[in-house]
């Protein structure tokens, strides 16, 4: 829209101070983590749901292995009741050869010697080969119902079924048959459930990647959002303030001039207020100053410059006996454009020296680090309030009664020309503020 007529009858373009309003940043990251935070609780019941079903295949398959192993005893044990004596290893391998297409590997009686102590092997007759050694049969409960008992366990990736052999010598340890199988059916149900249990990991990772994926483009997209309304806004406020710097600084000049010279012929309280208009016109100069200052982008004239001697010239331009600059890591050179980066610590020290009490020293720090120049100045004020930290280098900006609050968005607007960032901290102690700029090579 247009404005007020100013000075020789142009009309301005007069842009709004206040941002852009954008979707709460805060507000954007809780959606964010909420995306991947639901995604990791789908990823989970997904994972706990396939590991149940895994289990619960599991137990099947033993069930399966196991029934299958009982009907193998029981015809096992009608064999060895046919032979109607002890049967040779021989016989018990033409036994386990006729169910070797069932899944038996192993067959063996196991019968324990008079006195025998633990750790001694038994007496084996057997066939086949066992996956693990087969060890002494364990106590049977005796008067059980519903037919001998059976101890199932895994040997080697073999299940391992150990039975009391009927018709044997009373003994406190009886004999007993001991079978090893591999169950294709079983196998076949435990296979199934793991490839079901490694797809659903497969996929709950891959849920959970995708909403990382999806958080960080969120993010960008925020950000550049952000990034393209802030340079709207700022172009629109650079087109504002060329004009009205322009305007205002012939008319400035003329009134600065004359209060001048009225200041010089009269005394008394005459001339203190015309000293009044013109400190007043030599702010209003400075904001223009700052405001063309803020507009002007223009080529850089990037040169090999020393940073350390840049650092103490602007030092010395502010409050060089204020002002402690550390240079001991500084580079030797790096390539910038002198002046422009003068005019950032400049303006960056002389806010630290404002920011701080009139007793207090304020440092600045030279060094190099990863490919980029790092120059940190740290006053001694109040700090800066939390989530501030990048509001302050908005232009018009500002917490002093006489300041423009376009110091440090010159100084931004300059650091980025270089490809650069500033950034704005609390100190380390918690007094105070740093000032990071960061320039690449």
């Amino acid at each position: 829209m247009t404005g007020p007529r100013l000075a020789m009858g142009y009309r301005v373009a007069v842009a709004s101070t206040t941002p852009p309003t954008l979707p709460d940043p805060r507000a954007s990251q809780w959606s964010r983590r909420a995306l991947v935070g639901a995604a990791v609780v789908m990823a989970a019941v997904l994972v706990t749901t396939a590991w149940l079903g895994y289990a619960s295949a599991r137990d099947a398959s033993r069930l399966v292995a196991r029934g299958q192993a009982e009907a193998l005893l029981d015809q096992i044990r009608r064999q060895l009741r046919a032979i109607n004596r002890d049967a040779t290893a021989e016989e018990l391998e033409a036994v386990r050869a006729e169910l070797a297409d069932r899944g038996v590997r192993y067959l063996a009686i196991v019968e324990p010697r008079d006195g025998h102590r633990p750790g001694e092997r038994p007496t084996l007759i057997e066939a086949g080969t066992p996956a693990v050694p087969v060890e002494p049969p364990p106590r049977f409960p005796v008067g059980r119902r519903g037919g001998p008992p059976l101890m199932v366990s895994e040997a080697g990736g073999r299940l391992r079924v150990i039975s009391p052999l009927p018709g044997g010598r009373r003994r406190d340890v009886p004999p007993a048959i001991v079978i090893e199988l591999e169950s294709s059916a079983a196998r076949e149900v435990s296979d199934a459930a793991r490839r079901s249990l490694i797809t659903s990991g497969i996929g709950a990772a891959l849920l959970v990647l995708g909403a990382l994926a999806a958080a960080r483009w969120l993010a960008a997209r925020d950000r550049e959002a952000q990034a393209r309304a802030r340079e709207r806004h700022l172009a629109s406020l650079g087109e504002m303030s060329a004009v009205l710097a322009h305007e205002l600084k012939n008319p400035l000049a003329s009134l600065k001039g004359n209060a001048q010279l009225v200041a010089e012929i009269v005394d008394g309280p005459t001339r203190e207020r015309a000293d009044v208009v013109v400190d007043e016109a030599v702010r209003l100069e400075r904001l223009a100053n700052g405001l063309l200052d803020f507009v002007r982008t223009g080529n850089l004239r990037k040169q090999p410059v020393e940073p350390a001697a840049l650092a103490r010239a602007a030092a010395d331009e502010v409050d060089g006996a204020r002002i402690d600059v550390d240079a001991g890591a500084a580079p030797a050179t790096w390539s910038m454009d002198p002046d422009r980066m003068r005019q950032v610590l400049v303006n960056v020290m002389r806010n630290a020296i404002e920011a701080s009490p009139p007793d207090a020293r304020v440092s600045a720090r030279v060094w190099s680090e990863r490919g980029a120049l790092r120059i940190a100045v740290r006053d001694r004020g109040p700090g800066i309030p939390a989530g501030e930290e990048q509001a302050i280098f908005e232009p018009f900006r500002t917490s002093k009664t006489r300041g423009t609050g376009l110091g440090l968005a010159v100084a931004r607007r300059i650091v980025e020309l270089h490809g650069g960032e500033i950034r704005a901290a609390r100190g380390d102690d918690g007094v105070g503020a740093v000032i990071d700029v960061k320039v690449p090579g």
